[in-house]
């Protein structure tokens, strides 16, 4: 690849790297070494790979930790970078266990295999270097490993020339996101068509049996198409014990698995929260102008459902802060989980009492200051809700259970 082949704004890539800041060049490695990773992956069903005893988590793991950082290492990341480089196993190269076979194609496999792993080892590189000069040359290692992966994997020169236009327009991508205030993550990888689509499609399968599957399928097309990350979620799977990362299989599943549960009930807290947060400030609006409206339309019963909210607002801050630990109690999980299934069960009987036009006229005068609500007052919004108040609470007793 010559430097004509890559430029920007007149100027080769190189040039840019060099002056762009370290994290910039870090960032910009990592994309490439993210876009070569299915090329690995999807190699997890070769000969060679078996009889080496190869593995796709190692590199995963690798990309991930890189991920997570986001152009910024701690001495947590570091370390989990260098167990994972280890792991990895340089000595035992693909390009070399390719060689006790005569296919060409499996050469060519094991050799974009290869690359990626490469790849991957230069964003690592890029991203631990405190110097921008040593960053840049590790940013441009590891587009040069993309280049030649793809090379191997092309069928011939001419599909080479159509994937490497790809993939320099996607670099384009994110030279002109670094050049912004857009982060550079919220773009997809490749910025027109993929051309490692059919090594990805092959890797979902592999990804489906391996540890924390459905983790890493979600993870890398998030990637993919440019969608929002959780951050804090990739960073505490990236940091597992290494001794779980060596144990691999149901152990590491379930830790995985576990920790994703644990930041998916999280978000639904949050939301949850929110949701009731704007309802109540509505009905609290209402209140205030019920002397204009019919004595039915503010319940008598209507202390027993304020102090009934209260407590579900009390459990939701109390679920957020067990959720927020990296080891939540299994006790409280539980015991908040069977607080709020009672207060939703609460809001059922309460609202069960309600006259249709006790209700109408509670949605119609609530809807009024909501707008986009369209209408649920506050006991209709929780008896609607309930369902899914109640399957949080069910999801935070069996996560309890996972942690036990």
């Amino acid at each position: 690849m010559s430097d004509s082949t890559l430029t920007y704004d007149g100027e080769p890539l190189e040039k840019w790297l060099q002056d762009a800041h370290p994290s910039s060049s870090s960032m910009l490695a990592h994309r490439a070494a993210m876009r070569a990773l299915p090329l690995w992956i999807a190699t997890m069903t070769a000969a060679w790979t078996k009889t080496f005893k190869r593995s796709a988590l190692p590199l995963l793991r690798l990309n991930l930790t890189v991920a997570a950082a986001r152009g910024r290492a701690d001495d947590k990341i570091l370390s989990a970078i260098q167990k994972t480089i280890i792991e990895i196993d340089l000595d035992r190269r693909a390009r070399t266990a390719a060689g006790i076979f005569d296919s060409r194609d499996v050469l060519n496999d094991a050799d974009s295999a290869y690359d990626a792993v490469q790849a991957a080892f230069s964003s690592c590189e890029a991203l631990i270097s405190t110097k921008g000069l040593i960053a840049a040359e590790k940013a441009y290692d590891a587009v040069n490993s993309l280049l030649r992966a793809v090379e191997g994997y092309s069928v011939s020169d001419e599909h080479f020339s159509i994937f490497e236009r790809s993939i320099w327009d996607s670099l384009q991508g994110d030279i002109e996101a670094a050049a912004s205030d857009e982060h550079i993550t919220a773009r997809p990888l490749w910025r027109l068509s993929n051309p490692l689509a059919t090594s990805w499609e092959a890797s979902i399968p592999i990804l489906h049996g391996a540890p924390g599957g459905a983790f890493w399928i979600d993870w890398y097309q998030r990637a993919l198409d440019g969608r929002p990350q959780n951050w804090p979620l990739l960073r505490d799977v990236a940091l597992i014990d290494n001794a779980l990362w060596q144990a691999g299989g149901d152990e590491l599943d379930r830790e995985i698995s576990r920790i994703a549960e644990r930041y998916r009930l999280l978000e639904e807290v949050y939301g949850l929260k929110a949701e009731l947060a704007k309802v109540r400030a509505a009905d609290a609006a209402l209140a205030h102008r019920g002397h204009n409206h019919p004595p039915e339309l503010i319940s008598s019963d209507a202390s027993e459902l304020a102090g009934a909210v209260d407590a579900l607002s009390i459990k939701l801050d109390d679920a957020e802060q067990e959720l927020e630990r990296k080891q939540p109690s299994p006790s409280q999980l539980q015991s908040i989980g069977r607080a709020i299934k009672g207060l939703a069960s609460a809001f059922l009987r309460y609202c069960g009492g309600f006259t249709h036009k006790t209700l109408q006229a509670s949605a119609d005068e609530l809807g009024k200051s909501l707008g986009k609500w369209a209408g649920p007052a506050l006991g209709f919004y929780l008896a609607s809700q309930s369902p899914k108040i109640i399957e949080l609470a069910d999801a935070l007793i069996r996560l309890a259970g996972k942690y036990q």
